[in-house]
Order: structure tokens, then C-alpha cells, then sequence
């Protein structure tokens, strides 16, 4: 039910729920074919954003955006 998403928005989300779970930009990097300082240069935003927050799956980030759809 989405519209206009283009691929980057859906990398750019996987990216980002990479980076709230926990895992590293060398990590994200060698799964999406970055270089770990491209990983850096892009998504450094994200990366500060999440500082300090606690860690959350990415399978728990989703079942409650689904719920949050669900109930709107």
C-alpha cells in the first residue's frame, strides 16, 4: 500500500534499522557493498541519531510499525 518508494528509500530504511539494532558500519557495509567510510559519509545522521538509544530489533521495529498502521 505504499507509494512512491523508490529502492533507496527501501535500502536507506534497511539501513537505518540496521544501524537502531546495533550492528556495525562494517558490518552494514560488507552486507550492502559499501565501502565502511562511504557507510560513514552516508549515513552519518542516522548513526547520531541512534546514539545512546537503546538497541531494537528489526524484526520488533517492524511488527510495531505494522500495529501502528494497523490501528490508524
Amino acid at each position: 500500500g505504499l507509494s512512491n518508494v523508490r529502492p533507496y528509500d527501501c535500502r536507506h530504511t534497511y539501513v537505518s534499522l540496521r544501524i537502531h539494532q546495533g550492528d556495525t558500519a562494517v558490518e552494514i557495509a560488507a552486507d550492502i557493498g559499501h565501502a565502511p567510510t562511504m557507510t560513514y559519509d552516508t549515513y552519518a545522521h542516522v548513526i547520531h541519531q541512534y546514539r545512546g538509544l537503546p538497541r531494537c530489533s528489526i524484526v520488533d521495529l517492524i511488527i510495531e510499525a505494522h500495529a501502528a498502521l494497523v490501528e490508524a
